[in-house]
C-alpha cells in the first residue's frame, strides 16, 4: 500500500500524539484496508515551504509546494483536506484541484478531502456510531440532521456543525475532540455515510478506489 502526503487543517482531522484522526480512518475505511501509511502535513507547512520562484500567484506556489514536500518524503499520493466552509462545493473542489496541478504532471495520484461544510457534518451521518461508541443509545436529546450536508446554519447557531456535534456529545457527556471523532469515525457505517452526504462524501469515497485500489 502507498505512503500518503496528507495535508490538512489540524490535529481535529489528522490526529495527534501518533494516533490517527478521523481523515486517517476514513481513508482507511473508504478503501477497506489498514496498511495505508501517512505523512502529515498542516496548510502552514505547505505554506512555509521553501520555493526558490518568486512572483508566482498562491495557486502556483500551493501546487509547487505539495508536489515538493511529496517528493521530498518519498510519497506518489497526495490527499489535500479543506472544508467547504460555505464558500460554493464546487467552488472548494476546484479550487483543491488546481493545487494538484504540478504532481499530476509528475505523475502523482491525488484526492480532495472537501466535506461539504466541514470534517463535522460527516460524523454527523451514522446515528449508531455513536451508540457503538458510548453503549448508551443513539442520539435523542440533540439528534442528527436527517442530511447533514444539506444542515449547515451559521457560527454562533446550534445548526451550525461543530456546535450541532457539540450538543449532541453532551448527551453522553463526552467532550468534542479529536480522539473522539476519530473513534466516531472508527464505528461509522460506510454506506450510510454515502447515502446521506451524497455530494461530498459521495465523491471522496468514489475518488478513493482510484486513488489507491
Amino acid at each position: 500500500m502507498p505512503k500518503v502526503l496528507l495535508c490538512a487543517e489540524g490535529v481535529t482531522e489528522f490526529g495527534r500524539d501518533g494516533k490517527d484522526g478521523v481523515l486517517q480512518v476514513l481513508m482507511r475505511k473508504c478503501v477497506a484496508s489498514k496498511e495505508l501509511s501517512f505523512v502529515v502535513k498542516t496548510r502552514g507547512d505547505v505554506k512555509d515551504f521553501r520555493l526558490f520562484r518568486k512572483g508566482i500567484n498562491k495557486t502556483d506556489r500551493t501546487a509547487i509546494a505539495i508536489a515538493g514536500m511529496a517528493q521530498k518524503e518519498s510519497c506518489r499520493h497526495i490527499a489535500y483536506h479543506h472544508d467547504e466552509d460555505n464558500q460554493g462545493f464546487d467552488v472548494m473542489v476546484a479550487q483543491v484541484e488546481a493545487f494538484f496541478s504540478v504532481a499530476r504532471k509528475s505523475g502523482m495520484k491525488c484526492v480532495a478531502i472537501i466535506p461539504q461544510h466541514m470534517t463535522e457534518s460527516w460524523l454527523l451521518a451514522d446515528e449508531k456510531a455513536f451508540e457503538k461508541a458510548f453503549k448508551k443509545g443513539t442520539p435523542k436529546k440533540s439528534a442528527l440532521p436527517k442530511w447533514p450536508e444539506r444542515t449547515g446554519g451559521k457560527p454562533g447557531t446550534d445548526k451550525y456543525p461543530k456546535r450541532h456535534l457539540e450538543l449532541v456529545l453532551e448527551q453522553f457527556n463526552a467532550e468534542s475532540n479529536a480522539e473522539i471523532k476519530a473513534e466516531l469515525a472508527d464505528h461509522v457505517n460506510i454506506d450510510v455515510l454515502v447515502q446521506k452526504c451524497p455530494v461530498s462524501f459521495g465523491r471522496f469515497h468514489s475518488d478513493m478506489q482510484d486513488f489507491i485500489l
